[in-house]
């Protein structure tokens, strides 16, 4: 119920003058804290300014999300026991906490680029940064999947959007996190391969 409503206010904020900064905001706290994508005001913002600003919205969720992404990992690395057990807690994830956690390791880095790639709610992409603090994944592996993962579906995002408009949100919205997830892990599985 709070989600929708904080949704609904987020749409309505697009197109506000102080819009990017509440963008920026959302990019950051996503990754680290609460599981509203930002894609949910970036959408609607570049469909209002399509020809002047996706792609600088699209570099403002990027560089938001690797902030938010380190500031994650750092609850995860230094404060798991406070803040990091008190989310775990209040968005019941327990669970899913456990099963990163326990593959962290071997595949870490696929599990990040796969999350961070796809904004699916079940699974925020917190529990991940997080979980990656927990396990001390190798922090330059983690930044750079994260910017792949983020920074490729902002882009890709903003370029639909420049190019086509408002006809692509609905497909935007529906297929594209997966596609762009298959794309992530197909690459992800043949550098696995290659380097193993």
């Amino acid at each position: 119920m709070f989600l929708r409503k904080f949704y609904d206010w987020l749409l309505g904020q697009a197109k506000k003058p102080y819009a990017g900064w509440v963008l920026f905001i959302i990019a950051v706290i996503e990754p680290c804290l609460f599981p509203i994508p930002p894609d949910a005001l970036m959408i609607p913002m570049a469909l209002a300014r399509r020809r002047r600003k996706s792609f600088k919205l699209a570099a403002t969720c990027t560089v938001g999300s690797i902030i938010g992404s380190l500031i994650g990992y750092s609850i995860g690395a230094m404060a798991i026991a406070t803040v990091g057990k008190w989310l775990i807690t209040t968005y019941d994830l327990q669970s899913a906490f456990d099963h990163f956690r326990a593959f962290g390791h071997k595949w870490g880095m696929l599990l990040i680029m796969a999350k961070g790639a796809v904004p699916i709610i079940p699974v925020p992409f917190f529990l991940v940064t997080i979980a990656s603090g927990v396990v001390h994944f190798n922090l330059a592996y983690f930044i750079f999947a994260v910017a792949v993962a983020r920074g490729g579906r902002f882009f890709l995002t903003g370029t639909l959007l420049y190019y086509f408009g408002k006809p692509i949100r609905i497909f935007i919205e529906r297929y594209l996190p997966w596609v762009f997830a298959a794309i992530v892990v197909g690459v992800a599985l043949w550098v696995w391969a290659v380097v193993r």
